[in-house]
C-alpha cells in the first residue's frame, strides 16, 4: 500500500507539474566486463540504520531504499548517492517514524545526484551542508517535518520541495535552476508550515506555489533581482507568501566558499590526420601559390606527404596549419567542437581557447619539443601552454585532446613535469585516445585499412599504406606491451598454421604479446615477400626502426605517472563494432581469363569486432589510467543525433560537447559536483558501463567484385553511395558510403587480383529486427566472380550463416536477395535465392542457391562473357556469331591451342569494336571493350 500511495502522488505531482520523467533503457541481455573500474557501493531495498560515507562513495541505487519505521540511515561528509544504471529513477523512501539525516561539512559537502526523489510520509529529514539535483522532485514531504541549511537544491528537472501538512524550516540554502519550481505547498487538510530566509531562490520556473491554507513566510531572501520576486514569469510567486522585506543583492551564503578561480584557457589537439599541411610553391625565392597537401587531392598528393626511414619528412617544405573544420568541405570533422569552444570564451567562462594543428607524420617526441613548422614561422607546444596560461584566469591551461592527441597531450605533460612546470596544466580531458594503442592500427599499417578521419569516405588503400609506411605515429598507435597485460583476445591471429604467401608459420597462431606483435609486422623471420604497392590484401613489411621507436615512447608514457594536482576526465566511447583483432586465412580469388574461371590461392585478412569500442579505440585503451571515466553510448548517441556517431565523429556529438564543457566551466576541485550533472545525460555513464551488452546481429558479407547495399523495410539504405560532386577526379579518395539505417555500420577494403584492385570486401552490421526484413542489392563493378555471405552473430562468431559462393559478375549484373530473420528459424529457411540478373534490365536471368565452397565452372566464365557481349551487341545481327566464336576460343584456349586461340582473339577484338551499340553510355561501351580485350590479352601473354 505504501508503495501504491507513493506511485499515486507522484502521478499527482507530475500532473501538477505538466512534466514527464525521461526513462533510461537498459542493457541488452547478455553481457561482458568492461576493464573500467570505480570504487563503488550498489544499495536497494529494505534497509536498516546505516551510515553512508564518502569512502565507500558512490552509492549506486539498484532500486529504490526504503528506511522503515524507527530506523535512520545517516549520509555523511562527502557522501556521493546515484541511481545506478539499471533503476535510473531509483529513491530515497521514509517509512513513518523513519530518519534521513544528510549531514556533510562546509569543505566536504554530501552530494545527491539525479534520484528519481526522496520521499518522506510522517519522517524525519535533516538536511546540512549537501547539494541535491534529482530527475524530478528532490524532496517530497507529507506529515513529515525537515530542517534544511546550507544546502543546494538546484536543476531539477521538475520541482525542488513538495510539501503537504509538513513543518519545514529551509535557511542559508540555494533554490535555483528548477525547471518546474523551487517550492510547492499543496492543499492538503491541515496546514503546513514553511520558513525560509537569508536563502536564495533564483531562476525557477516557479519560485514557490502555496495552494495550501496558511501563509509560506519567504523573508530576508534574494530573488534573482533588485526588484524582489515576480508576480508573472520566470521564477513568480503563487498564492499566499510573505515575501517582505526581500534582499536587494545576492548574499554571500554562510557555507559558500570562496569562490575558486574560474576557468582556465583551453588548448585542443586533434588526432592523426586531424590538422591540414600545406605546402607553398615558390618561384626565385618568392611564394606564388600554396597548396593543400591534406586533404589529399590525389594518390600523388598523399605520395608527397612520404616519409624518410627515419621518420622524418621527405620534404622539408611542408608545414601544418589549423585542424580539420570539416572533410573537403562535407564531412564535419572539428568544426561544431570548436565552435563550442569558442561559445565558452563568449560567455565570459574562459578567456582563450587556442587549436594546436600540427604535422602528425612526426614523432610524438617530436611534436612537443618543437618547433612546429607554419607558414611563415615555427611554434613551440611549450611555449604556446606558458603563453595561454599567463593569459588565463587561474594562470594555468586545461587541455582536451583527441585520438593520438592525447598521447601528444601526455608526452606534452612528461615533458613539463621533468621541468618541474605540471603546474601550468588544470585539467586534462581525453577523448577516445588510445593510450595503450588499439589493433585497428595494425590493420591500417600492414594494408592501408580503415583511414576514418574522413568519415564516410574511403580513402585509397595503396597511398594510405604507402604513407603510413614511415611514419612514426602509426607506430605509436600499435597496442603496447601494456595493452597485453589487459587485452583478452590477441591482436592478430591465423585461421591456420601455414597459410600460402603469408609465411604466418614462423610466428604463433594467436599473437598475445608486444614481441611477437612486432615480429610480425616488421616479418622478423623473413618468411613473406614484399607486396606490390597495388597489392593491399598482403600485409606490408613494417619498419623496424621506428617499431623500436614506438615501442621505447610506450614504454616511457605508459609508466608514467600523473603529477596529482592535474584533474583527468577520460570520455570514452563504446557501443559500436570495433577491431580487436586482425585475422588471416587462406582464400580463394577467382578472375576470367581465357575466357573461363581462374582460381588461385589467396592471402587474405578481416578484422575481428567488440562493442567495447568506438569503431576505433578500445575502450580499455581509452580509459587507462586516464583519469574520472566518462563513458558515452555511441549508439544511443546515434539514435539521439540521428547520424552515426563514432570515434571520427565523437567530438561533433551533441552530448560529448556538452559532457566537455561542463568539465572545462567547472573549477578542478570541483569534481563530484561535475559527476552529479553529468550523470543523469541519456547515453552518459560516469563509471564507465560496468557491463557491456553482446547482442546478437546481421552481417552482410561480400567479396569482389561488387558494390554492396542494404536497405530496410522503410527504404533505408546502408552501402555505397556516389561520390560527391566536389570529389569528382579526386583519386586519393575511392569511394563513398552512407549507414542511413539506425544501428546499422559499414566497412570495406580493396580486395586484388595479380596486384590490381579486384573489388571490394564489404561488410555491413545490421540490427537483429524480426519481421522486419532486409533487401541486399549488389551491382557488379568488374568481370568475375563474387561471394555473398549472410550470418547472425555476435561477437564469439557466426551462430548461423548462409553462404552464396563464387557466382559469376559482369558490371552489368545486379543480384539481390531478400531475408527476414525470424526467432527459432534458420537463415536458410529465412532467405530467399539470390536472384542474378545478368544483363541489367530488371529481370533476373537465374537463381542461385546458398552453395558454401562452391568452385566455379568453365561454362560459368564463359556465361558470364556471353552475357556482357549480348548486352552490348543487342539486336546486332552479328551477335550469335560473336558468342559462338567466344566459345570457340574458350574452347581452343581449354585445348591449349594458344596460337589459333590468339588470331581468333584479335579478330574477336575487331568484330566487338564494330558493333551497333544500342542503350548503353560511351563510358560502359568502352568498358566493356576493355574488359573483352583483356580475355584476349590473356590469350597474348599466354602464348608469350
Amino acid at each position: 500500500m505504501m508503495r501504491t500511495l507513493k506511485r499515486s502522488l507522484i502521478f499527482l505531482a507530475i500532473t501538477i507539474a505538466g512534466f514527464l520523467l525521461p526513462g533510461l533503457s537498459g542493457f541488452a541481455a547478455g553481457l561482458r566486463f568492461v576493464p573500467m573500474a570505480n570504487a563503488e557501493t550498489k544499495i536497494g531495498g529494505r534497509i536498516s540504520s546505516q551510515s553512508w560515507t564518502k569512502e565507500n562513495s558512490p552509492y549506486k541505487l539498484t532500486a529504490d531504499v526504503f528506511i522503515p519505521a524507527n530506523e535512520t540511515l545517516n549520509i555523511g561528509p562527502g557522501a556521493v548517492v546515484e541511481p545506478d544504471d539499471s533503476d535510473p529513477n531509483a529513491s530515497i523512501i521514509l517509512d513513518p517514524g523513519a530518519n534521513l539525516y544528510i549531514d556533510g561539512q562546509p569543505d566536504d559537502r554530501a552530494v545527491i545526484g539525479r534520484l528519481g526523489h526522496i520521499y518522506a510520509l510522517q519522517g524525519n529529514v535533516r538536511i546540512s551542508y549537501a547539494d541535491m539535483s534529482t530527475q524530478g522532485i528532490d524532496l517530497q514531504l507529507y506529515s513529515s517535518t525537515a530542517d534544511i541549511s546550507s544546502s543546494t537544491f538546484i536543476r531539477s528537472t521538475g520541482t525542488a520541495i513538495y510539501v503537504s501538512q509538513s513543518r519545514v524550516a529551509i535557511r542559508d540554502s540555494r533554490i535555483e535552476d528548477n525547471q518546474y519550481a523551487g517550492v510547492i505547498a499543496l492543499p492538503s487538510k491541515m496546514s503546513s508550515y514553511i520558513d525560509i530566509h537569508d536563502s536564495i531562490i533564483a531562476r525557477n520556473g516557479i519560485g514557490i506555489q502555496n495552494s495550501g491554507g496558511s501563509t509560506v513566510h519567504a523573508e530576508n531572501v534574494w530573488w534573482g533581482d533588485p526588484s524582489g520576486p515576480a508576480l508573472t514569469g520566470q521564477n513568480r510567486v503563487i498564492g499566499s507568501v510573505a515575501y517582505s522585506p526581500w534582499l536587494a543583492a545576492e548574499p554571500p551564503l554562510a557555507f559558500d566558499p570562496p569562490k575558486p578561480v574560474c576557468c582556465s584557457n583551453v588548448l585542443f589537439i586533434p588526432g592523426i590526420e586531424g590538422s591540414r599541411l600545406y605546402k607553398d610553391q615558390s618561384a626565385f625565392g618568392v611564394a606564388t601559390a600554396t597548396m593543400k597537401m591534406w586533404e589529399p587531392a590525389t594518390d600523388l598528393s598523399l605520395a608527397s606527404l612520404r616519409m624518410n626511414a627515419d621518420g622524418s619528412s621527405a620534404d622539408p617544405a611542408i608545414y601544418s596549419g589549423d585542424p580539420l573544420g570539416s572533410a573537403y568541405g562535407l564531412k564535419d570533422i572539428y568544426g561544431g567542437f570548436m565552435a563550442s569552444l569558442g561559445s565558452l570564451v563568449e560567455r565570459g567562462i574562459i578567456n582563450e581557447w587556442r587549436p594546436f594543428g600540427y604535422d602528425w607524420r612526426r614523432p610524438i617526441a617530436d611534436i612537443v619539443s618543437g618547433p612546429e613548422k607554419k607558414a611563415t614561422t615555427t611554434e613551440s607546444l611549450i611555449g604556446i601552454v606558458e603563453q595561454m596560461a599567463a593569459a588565463s584566469k587561474t594562470g594555468k591551461v586545461s587541455i582536451v585532446a583527441h585520438s593520438n592527441g592525447g598521447l601528444v597531450a601526455k608526452a606534452l605533460v612528461k615533458a613539463l613535469d621533468d621541468a618541474g612546470r605540471s603546474s601550468l596544466i588544470d585539467t586534462v580531458v581525453s577523448v577516445a585516445v588510445p593510450y595503450l594503442g588499439t589493433p585497428q592500427a595494425i590493420a591500417a599499417l600492414l594494408h592501408g585499412d580503415s583511414q576514418a578521419i574522413l568519415g564516410g569516405l574511403l580513402m585509397s588503400q595503396k597511398a594510405a599504406r604507402d604513407l603510413s609506411q614511415n611514419m612514426a605515429s602509426a607506430y605509436s598507435l600499435l597496442p603496447s606491451a601494456a595493452y597485453f597485460a589487459q587485452a583478452v583476445s590477441p591482436s592478430i591471429a591465423f585461421a591456420s598454421t601455414s597459410i600460402e604467401g603469408l609465411g604466418n608459420e614462423a610466428y604463433p597462431a594467436k599473437i598475445a604479446d608486444a614481441a611477437d606483435q612486432s615480429g610480425f609486422i616488421a616479418d622478423s623471420a623473413g618468411t613473406r615477400a614484399q607486396p606490390s604497392y597495388s597489392e593491399v590484401d598482403r600485409p606490408t613489411k613494417g619498419n623496424s626502426l621506428l617499431l623500436n621507436a614506438a615501442n621505447a615512447l610506450h614504454a616511457a608514457l605508459d609508466a608514467f605517472v600523473w603529477p596529482a594536482s592535474i584533474s583527468r576526465w577520460a570520455v570514452v566511447g563504446w557501443d559500436q563494432p570495433t577491431t580487436k583483432a586482425v585475422q588471416y586465412f587462406q582464400g580463394l580469388s577467382c578472375s576470367i581469363k581465357l575466357f573461363r574461371p581462374w582460381c588461385a590461392p589467396a592471402v587474405k585478412y578481416e578484422t575481428k569486432k567488440t562493442l567495447g569500442g568506438d569503431g576505433v579505440v578500445v575502450s580499455a585503451s581509452a580509459s587507462h589510467d586516464a583519469g574520472q571515466g566518462i563513458s558515452i553510448d555511441l549508439s544511443a548517441v546515434s539514435g539521439q543525433e540521428g547520424r552515426y556517431v563514432d570515434h571520427v565523429s565523437m567530438l561533433g556529438a551533441s552530448t560529448t560537447q556538452g559532457v566537455i564543457a561542463r568539465i572545462l566551466s567547472a573549477p578542478s576541485s570541483s569534481g563530484d559536483k561535475v559527476r552529479a550533472d553529468l550523470s543523469g545525460l541519456p547515453g552518459v555513464s560516469i563509471t564507465g558501463p560496468s557491463v557491456l551488452p553482446s547482442p546478437e546481429y546481421l552481417v552482410v558479407k561480400t567479396h569482389s567484385p561488387v558494390e554492396l547495399h542494404v536497405y530496410d523495410d522503410m527504404g533505408r539504405h546502408t552501402g555505397f553511395i556516389s561520390k560527391p560532386a566536389a570529389l569528382d577526379g579526386n583519386s586519393s579518395i575511392a569511394a563513398a558510403y552512407e549507414t542511413g539505417i539506425p544501428g546499422s555500420s559499414f566497412e570495406a577494403h580493396e580486395e586484388t587480383s595479380d596486384g590490381m584492385m579486384d573489388g571490394w570486401a564489404s561488410t555491413i552490421r545490421l540490427p537483429e529486427d524480426p519481421g522486419h526484413p532486409y533487401s541486399v542489392v549488389m551491382n557488379g563493378t568488374d568481370l568475375g566472380f563474387a561471394t555473398l555471405d549472410i550470418e547472425r552473430a555476435n561477437e564469439d562468431g557466426a551462430l548461423d550463416s548462409v553462404e552464396y559462393s563464387m557466382f559469376p559478375v559482369t558490371p552489368l549484373v545486379v543480384a539481390t536477395t531478400d531475408f527476414d530473420y525470424q526467432a527459432g528459424k534458420t537463415l536458410a529457411s529465412s532467405t530467399l535465392p539470390l536472384a542474378i540478373d545478368m544483363d541489367g534490365d530488371g529481370t533476373a536471368d537465374r537463381s542461385v542457391d546458398p552453395d558454401p565452397g562452391h568452385i566455379p565452372a568453365d561454362e560459368e566464365g564463359i556465361e558470364a562473357v556471353r552475357s556482357l557481349v549480348a548486352a552490348l551487341a543487342g539486336p546486332d545481327p552479328h551477335a550469335n556469331q560473336l558468342l559462338q566464336r567466344i566459345d570457340h576460343i574458350a574452347q581452343l584456349a581449354a585445348a591449349g591451342k594458344l596460337k589459333q586461340a590468339e588470331k581468333q582473339g584479335a579478330s574477336f577484338k575487331s568484330g566487338v569494336g564494330h558493333l551497333k551499340l544500342k542503350d548503353i553510355t560511351q563510358s560502359d561501351r568502352q568498358k566493356i571493350l576493355d574488359l573483352v580485350g583483356s580475355m584476349v590479352s590473356d590469350v597474348e601473354q599466354a602464348q608469350s
